[in-house]
């Protein structure tokens, strides 16, 4: 009795090392793609829209958007994302952050600490939040989400946020890890490319 179930442990802790093998394999791969396509991409709009594209196909989340930050760092606001209907775009189109030092919003937190959160129950934290972050939760439909900053080449210059809405698939720490991992490639690029389009203006 004991030997099997020392050789079923062993197999329970196999599995979980190749299934944490297989996550760090396709986060790599994920992460060389991203670097990839975003090389080959010299406009701001190309590199949101690819980076958008690339979140939806490869990884399980239901929708995604990605905020910046004005050149003033004055508002963050809505530049891409996908898996929202349409009137859930035009909110976020018109919706705008402020960036000032006393905001308790999450996603203004988020971009001026350079720290990820994740909520995995929006109820828990409903207190915490400003009447601003709570009219867009509520909005949207938001029941579990991470929010990411986007670091650029010294700074942050917007945030990433994922969030579950149909699926309801516990997000965790490896899905901040990969988020995270993603974030200066995409900063980096948006930067050349803000470089590139005033050049090119």
């Amino acid at each position: 009795g004991e030997l099997l179930t020392a050789v079923r442990n062993l197999t329970d802790s196999t599995d979980t090392l190749f299934d944490k093998l297989n996550v760090s394999y396709n986060n790599a791969r994920l992460i060389h793609e991203v670097g990839l396509v975003l090389t080959r991409q010299r406009h701001i709009e190309g590199i949101l829209q690819d980076v958008a594209h690339i979140l939806e196909t490869r990884l399980d989340y239901d929708r995604s958007m990605i905020l910046l930050a004005d050149k003033e760092r004055t508002v963050l606001s809505f530049k891409a994302g996908f898996g929202y209907t349409e009137n859930e775009l035009s909110f976020l189109r018109r919706a705008s952050f402020r960036l000032r030092s006393d905001s308790k919003g999450i996603l203004v937190v988020c971009f001026r600490e350079r720290r990820p959160f994740l909520v995995n129950d929006i109820d828990e934290i409903k207190h915490d939040l400003s009447v601003h972050s709570l009219e867009f939760v509520g909005e949207m439909g938001v029941k579990s989400f991470i929010c990411c900053p986007i670091i650029g080449v010294d700074d942050a210059i917007g945030v990433l946020a994922v969030d579950n809405v149909k699926t309801k698939r516990i997000l965790l720490q490896s899905d901040i890890d990969i988020l995270m991992s993603l974030s200066p490639e995409i900063g980096i690029s948006i930067q050349n490319a803000m470089v590139t389009d005033t050049q090119e203006r």
